[in-house]
Parts: structure tokens; sequence; C-alpha cells
């Protein structure tokens, strides 16, 4: 017999309080609580300093598929503990905000911009991926802020390939729509 919605409820708010206390009591009094509010703030700021105004709508396109992609991945991942992440920057709010709302959307907006032909595209995501998976990943685990239970750092490698070439041709495909619609 499945659980009435009463159950589900109280254990939702027995949840809430214990990770609220978690939060208050542990994460926020660490170092690496520092580093995630870096990770969430510094990226932004570079990406507005150095953003191209006159392709910001485009730009920001690809923002927002990544971290909705990002996102996502990272729900599906850490509901089916393959990864987790012990610590949050905010209570109850998803614990890789840092990194699937600020790093990896910056760092794809700036390779699209940065990077104008699909070959140069392409490479600069190859080696985004091979930083990503292979240095950046192994430090965030060594400094406590990833966990990796069922996940090995080379099926990361293609996933944020692929990321990059999905959103690029979807974004390529929008502008095109709309330059196509939109001519004056």
């Amino acid at each position: 017999m499945a659980p009435d919605y009463e159950l589900v409820k109280e254990m939702k708010w027995q949840l809430w309080v214990v990770s609220l206390n978690h939060w208050y009591f542990d994460d926020i009094r660490k170092w690496t609580w520092w580093l995630s509010l870096a990770f969430t703030v510094v990226p932004l700021y570079i990406w507005w300093k150095v953003v191209d105004k006159k392709r910001l709508l485009e730009i920001v396109i690809i923002g927002l598929l990544a971290n909705i992609t990002s996102s996502f991945l990272d729900i599906v991942g850490s509901e089916a503990v393959l990864w987790g992440y012990p610590d949050r920057l905010f209570p109850n709010l998803p614990r890789v905000l840092p990194v699937d709302f600020t790093v990896i959307p910056v760092t794809y907006m700036l390779i699209y911009q940065y990077f104008p032909t699909w070959k140069h595209y392409i490479i600069a995501i190859v080696s985004m991926s091979l930083l990503f998976s292979f240095v950046a990943e192994p430090i965030l685990v060594a400094i406590g802020l990833y966990e990796i239970y069922y996940w090995e750092y080379i099926y990361s490698f293609p996933i944020y390939i692929a990321m990059g070439i999905v959103i690029r041709w979807l974004t390529d495909t929008f502008r095109n729509i709309y330059l196509l619609h939109n001519k004056h």
C-alpha cells in the first residue's frame, strides 16, 4: 500500500527542518561556502564586463539553455545517487546552484562569443570539456564540494561536448528563424 500524501508531506517537512539545520550549523560555517558564493558571483561579474552587448540576446539564450540543461542533468544524476553535493549555498535550493546557474552557463556563453565559427567553437568546447571533466570535477571532489558515487569523470566529457553542440545549434536555429521573419 502506498503512503498517503499526509505522510509524504510530513516527511518533506522533517527533511526541510533537518536540511535547514544542517545548512545553518554546518554549511555556512565552512570555507567552501565562501568558495561557492564566489563561484556564483565572480563569473557573472566577469561575464557582464566582457559580454558583447550587441549580441546580448543570442548569448543569453546560450546561457539559459546551458543552465536548463545542466540543472536538469544535475537533478537527474543527484536524484539517481550517481553523484551528490554535501553542502548548499542556500538552504533547500539546488545544491549545485553556483555551477549550474553561473559557471557552466558563463563558460558556454563566453565560448560562443569568442569562437564564432563551428570549427573553433568545437575545439573550444572539447578543451572546456577536458578541463571540466578531468581537472575541475576532481578538484571539487578533493575539496569536498562534490561527491561521486556511481559516476566516472570520463562520463562527463561527452556530455559537456554534446551540450555545447546542441545549445549552439538551437541558438543558431532560433537566431536564423528570427532573422528570417524580421527582415526590414
